[in-house]
């Protein structure tokens, strides 16, 4: 078995693609005899799996066009050093690097093997990462394996931070929801339309689906 601490940097309060992804990952690695602890910005302690550890109160920032809760400050940073200590990790994997929360901090904090996923993708040039690109380079010099979940993904790793990263798409649970039967009458003669996202995530497009539908 292994020792494996996963960092994510986005709140574990607020439902989120990437805690999910954490999460999942976590679960499976745990399946398969893994000893695994995730760090996390939150306050719900009640309300987190018992290999979460949460690390406070996130703080709502915009960027990328979306709205990201996360947390920063020597506080945080902090009990990063602290969990990093406890934990004696053999493998620290932590998501989203360049984002100025935990993974950032653990990035600093780390003195063993680092694995960092990256999730995001940015169209164009990023005035943040261009400033910051000295600091964002300090976080990633410890990394020794670069994953990234979408080709967009790594395209923005090899276009701002240099480098490259494998491509590894995110992974879904099927046995969570395969023996599951259709409700009576689905989807119908007609077939079915879906949407899958969050509702309340302009970026998800439910919007342009309800506009769209008068002339479907």
């Amino acid at each position: 078995a292994v020792k494996i601490g996963l960092v994510c940097p986005f709140d574990w309060d607020v439902p989120g693609g990437v805690s999910v992804h954490v999460r999942d990952l976590a679960e499976e690695l745990i399946r398969l005899g893994h000893e695994v602890s995730v760090l996390a910005p939150g306050e719900d302690a009640a309300a987190a799996e018992p290999f979460v550890t949460l690390a406070g109160r996130a703080v709502p920032v915009r960027n990328n066009g979306s709205v990201a809760r996360v947390l920063f400050g020597p506080v945080s940073a902090s009990r990063t050093r602290r969990w990093i200590r406890e934990g004696e990790f053999d493998v620290l994997h932590v998501h989203a690097p360049i984002s100025p929360s935990l993974s950032m901090l653990a990035c600093w904090s780390a003195i063993g093997p680092i694995v960092a996923t990256f999730h995001s993708a940015l169209f164009g040039r990023s005035r943040m990462m261009t400033a910051g690109f000295g600091m964002l380079q300090a976080t990633l010099e410890k990394v020794r394996a670069r994953i990234a979940v979408s080709e967009m993904a790594r395209r923005t790793v090899v276009e701002h931070l240099g480098g490259d990263a494998v491509l590894i798409p995110n992974g879904v649970r099927v046995s969570a929801f395969e023996g599951a039967q259709p409700l009576p009458g689905w989807p119908g003669e007609a077939g079915a339309l879906v949407f899958l996202g969050r509702i309340d995530e302009p970026r998800k497009g439910l919007q342009v689906l309800l506009e769209a539908l008068p002339a479907i």
